[in-house]
């Protein structure tokens, strides 16, 4: 929720080497916004109660169906009403660094405040 989000997300695939680090603008006082619920075909009766940001692992379902393959690391602007002529700009910006899992790990521990080698250990 964005009582407890921070504008930086991060992934490490292993198998192939890649840490995606995605970071987003947010408003400065997370109290002040509501964002929306996107859970899919959910009908909530808290409409504006959602997450600043989401992953997404879309994998077999129990029938065996699934929706993707996909995988996503999304941000969300808060849910804003804005009167004709008013804007407002949300920006996202998705990086990968591909390598050896050494030369990442310098990456994460300094971006992200956490080794691979804990998150490794972790799964």
């Amino acid at each position: 929720s964005q009582l407890r989000a921070k504008n930086l997300a991060g992934s490490i695939d292993f198998d192939s080497r890649v840490l995606t680090l995605v970071s987003f603008s947010m408003p400065g006082d997370p109290t002040a916004s509501d964002y929306m619920n996107n859970m899919w075909g959910v009908p909530t009766p808290e409409p504006y109660v959602g997450d600043v940001a989401n992953s997404y692992n879309d994998g077999p379902l129990e029938d065996g169906s699934q929706m993707g393959p996909f995988y996503e690391l999304e941000s969300s602007s808060p849910a804003l009403s804005l009167d004709p002529g008013e804007s407002y700009t949300h920006l996202q910006r998705t990086y990968h660094f591909k390598g050896d899992v050494s030369s990442m790990d310098k990456i994460a521990v300094e971006v992200l405040k956490v080794s691979l080698k804990e998150i490794e250990d972790a799964f």
